[in-house]
């Protein structure tokens, strides 16, 4: 059984948005909702954190006051990669971003601290270029007066092994985002 997301359109503009107010440095957030049976999830609400940093091979939270919502539960974290360039400390910067689960993020959702974690790549780019119809990827663009912004948007979980999540918005973030 393929476990499926699907997220509502609130919380994925918010996410989206918090991605992209964080060009330059990477965003982090908690995701609420409900888990119903075989492996699905709904994601009724996204909220951004304020109290992240940035450490050279992760970004991570300074303390968990953020789990909590007055509608919802707990069910994940959401966080970019962004186009970076250059060293960090020694460590080589990727240049282009991918929408991976870094070796934290697959801990975390094995051990049960989270049921879900998204991954969301984002960078800017000159031109539209051609989107790809995968089940296991939500892609498209962010249009603003003065920049274009391409972004990925993976999700994994657990269920005896890592697994990659199918991933499902409304038709209309759908037409809004291509």
């Amino acid at each position: 059984m393929q476990g499926r997301i699907y997220i509502e359109d609130d919380p994925f503009e918010e996410i989206l948005r918090s991605a992209y107010e964080a060009l330059r440095v990477e965003c982090i957030g908690k995701l609420f909702g409900r888990a119903e049976k075989d492996f699905n999830w709904v994601i009724e609400q996204a909220h951004a954190s304020q109290l992240a940093y940035r450490l050279p091979a992760s970004v991570d939270l300074y303390d968990s006051r953020d789990e909590w919502s007055f509608q919802g539960n707990y069910i994940g974290d959401y966080h970019s990669h962004v186009c970076l360039r250059g060293t960090y400390e020694g460590i080589r910067l990727p240049m282009l971003p991918k929408p991976n689960f870094s070796q934290a993020d697959l801990k975390d959702v094995k051990a049960g601290t989270t049921q879900i974690e998204l991954v969301i790549a984002i960078k800017k780019v000159k031109n539209l270029g051609r989107i790809n119809n995968n089940p296991r990827l939500i892609s498209g663009y962010i249009l603003d007066k003065k920049n274009l912004c391409r972004f990925d948007i993976a999700a994994c979980y657990y269920n005896s092994v890592i697994r990659r999540a199918e991933l499902e918005i409304s038709d209309k973030m759908r037409r809004l985002i291509r």
